[in-house]
């Protein structure tokens, strides 16, 4: 998720804004609903959130939440506020998890080959 978001990693100054990863789709939620536990920490539906924000964020609905995440944020996170729906929540994480994985292979220059599962 640091690769994707372009997260350095570097130390921060303030405790609160430690880096932790975070279900876009809140867990306690996804869980209601009776997703499975692999659907719900798959990678797709996480991301890296400041702890004070994620803490404060708590279960709130992610059409909630992000309509206060800036566009370019979302963008570098691939992140599509128009899939932040729980409806759609099998299909937001199918289509991040294919641009998730292209976004990578860019980045780390990996090929079809290196990618393919086994």
């Amino acid at each position: 998720m640091h690769l994707i978001q372009g997260l350095s990693g570097a130390k921060v100054q303030y405790a609160r804004n430690a880096p932790e990863v975070d279900h876009i789709f809140p867990r306690s939620e996804l869980r209601k609903q009776g997703k499975a536990e692999d659907d719900i920490n798959d990678l797709a539906n996480f991301w890296i959130l400041a702890q004070g924000k994620n803490r404060n964020k708590s279960n709130r609905r992610p059409k909630d939440y992000f309509a206060d995440v800036s566009d370019r944020q979302l963008k570098k996170a691939l992140i599509d506020p128009s899939m932040l729906d729980y409806r759609r929540f099998k299909k937001f994480s199918q289509q991040r998890r294919a641009a998730l994985l292209e976004q990578l292979s860019k980045t780390l220059l990996l090929t079809d080959v290196e990618l393919q599962r086994k």
